[in-house]
């Protein structure tokens, strides 16, 4: 196995060519093309680890399984990251309604003694 610095030119043609990407340029221009088209995967380039020509099965499939390990770590983080966001957001509108309800029964015991007042003033006017 070897990093994406190690890779030779002919290795670079080989994994751009595996991606469909084009496999003309200099080496430093392969080894960004390369880099790019991973990081768009959201692969880690400075820990991933190329296969040289004739990989092992076992080896092939522990790297494809820690590739895999590294995305579902990836998605949890932003899972827990947009978790902390939605309870966040719960309770700022928790707390707002939790306000507007205590203003409301405020203002509604206002409503409830003008209305008793009222009706005092009216029983007295009446007699």
């Amino acid at each position: 196995m070897a990093k994406l610095e190690e890779l030779t030119v002919v290795q670079l043609k080989k994994q751009l060519e595996k991606l469909g990407l084009g496999t003309g340029g200099t080496k430093t221009e392969l080894q960004l093309r390369l880099r790019e088209a991973l990081e768009a995967n959201s692969i880690n380039v400075e820990e991933h680890e190329f296969f040289d020509e004739k990989p092992d099965k076992n080896s092939e499939i522990v790297a494809i399984m820690n590739l895999m390990m590294q995305k579902l770590e990836k998605n949890s983080e932003e899972q827990a990251h947009s978790s902390r966001k939605l309870e966040e957001k719960l309770e700022q509108k928790s707390n707002e309604i939790t306000q507007k309800l205590e203003q409301n029964s405020e203002e509604l015991l206002g409503l409830k003694k003008l209305t008793y007042i009222f009706c005092v003033i009216q029983r007295t006017s009446i007699y």
